[in-house]
C-alpha cells in the first residue's frame, strides 16, 4: 500500500535528522511501524523482521568498531563495551534523544498509553539500523551507528 503524503513528509523530516536519505522510503516506514498497528491496519507490515535483522547488524558493526579501535584490549573488556552499547537501555536512551517516537506508527492501545511498552524504542532503533543496512549497505549502517549509538 502506498504511503500517504503526510507520512512521506514526516519520514523525510526524520531522514534529514539522521543524515541518511532512503532510496526505498517504505523500508523506513516499516522500521517505524509497531506491531500494535495491525489491529487497525491488518495489511500494514510491522518492524519485527527488520528489528531481528538490525539487532544482528548492530552487534556486528559495534564488534567490528571495537576490534578496530581497541588494540590490545582483552576479549572480556571488549565484551563488556559491546554489551554497554547494544543493550536495550542504551538503545532506548539513543532513541529518546532522536525523538524517534514522534515518527512511529502505533496502535491506539499504545498511542493512548502515557508510557510506551518497554522495548518499543530500542526495537524501533534496531529496525532502523536494519532498514539502513538493507537500503544503503554496511557503510551507511556503520556511519549511522557511529553517529548515534557509539558516539
Amino acid at each position: 500500500m502506498p504511503l500517504d503524503e503526510s507520512r512521506i513528509v514526516k519520514l523525510k523530516e526524520l531522514m534529514i535528522r539522521i543524515g541518511y536519505q532512503f532510496e526505498r522510503i517504505e523500508l523506513l516506514d516499516e522500521a517505524l511501524t509497531h506491531s500494535s498497528i495491525k489491529v487497525e491496519q491488518p495489511t500494514k507490515v510491522s518492524n519485527e523482521r527488520l528489528e531481528f535483522f538490525g539487532d544482528a547488524v548492530l552487534g556486528f558493526i559495534v564488534t567490528k568498531y571495537l576490534l578496530k579501535n581497541n588494540h590490545g584490549s582483552a576479549q572480556g573488556d571488549l565484551t563488556v563495551k559491546r554489551a554497554e552499547l547494544v543493550n536495550n537501555q542504551h538503545l532506548e536512551e539513543v532513541a529518546i534523544k532522536m525523538k524517534l517516537i514522534e515518527f512511529m506508527l502505533k496502535g491506539h492501545s499504545i498511542e493512548n498509553n502515557a508510557q510506551s511498552p518497554k522495548g518499543i524504542l530500542s526495537d524501533a532503533l534496531e529496525a532502523l539500523v536494519g532498514a539502513i543496512f538493507i537500503d544503503g549497505g554496511e557503510c551507511e549502517a556503520a556511519s549511522f551507528i557511529k553517529k548515534f549509538v557509539i558516539c
